[in-house]
């Protein structure tokens, strides 16, 4: 019987095994409801954070479903899978000297179709070290149904 172990199984992996993938590694995920944090302030740590072992080949689906596992679907007024998730990354420009942040892409959690729900973390330009902001909304228009 032949045994191929999977991401969430195997936390040491390297690039030079096919099988497994390449090497998580730890995101910062800094997140708000309604709206989006300030980039000092998720650099200096002053809002709410999560920690989520993620790789550069997941997607950008993927990575919300982990957020919503640890955030949305712990409190009963947020258990529902009706939500918009706005991502961006937030860095230190070394050339501009000043932080930065750059828009990843937004997704539906109930569709992963939808937006950029396909798209992989290294199609963003990510880098690790990288902290996530995340923009948390409900999506009104399936709401109302």
């Amino acid at each position: 019987m032949s045994f191929t172990p999977s991401r969430s199984q195997s936390p040491v992996s390297s690039e030079s095994d096919p099988a497994v993938g390449p090497c998580p590694f730890l995101i910062q995920v800094y997140h708000q409801f309604h709206t989006r944090n300030h980039i000092l302030d998720v650099l200096d740590d002053v809002v709410p954070s999560i920690e989520i072992y993620g790789w550069m080949n997941m997607s950008l689906y993927e990575l919300g479903v982990f957020i919503a596992e640890k955030i949305l679907f712990q409190q009963e007024d947020t258990k529902h899978p009706e939500w918009m998730l706005q991502f961006r990354f937030v860095f230190h420009d070394r050339f501009k000297g000043r932080p930065s942040s750059r828009d990843m892409g937004t997704i539906c959690l109930h569709n992963p179709k939808l937006f950029q729900g396909s798209k992989l973390l290294k199609a963003t330009g990510m880098k690790c070290g990288d902290r996530i902001d995340v923009c948390i909304k409900p999506n009104k228009i399936r709401l109302r149904k």
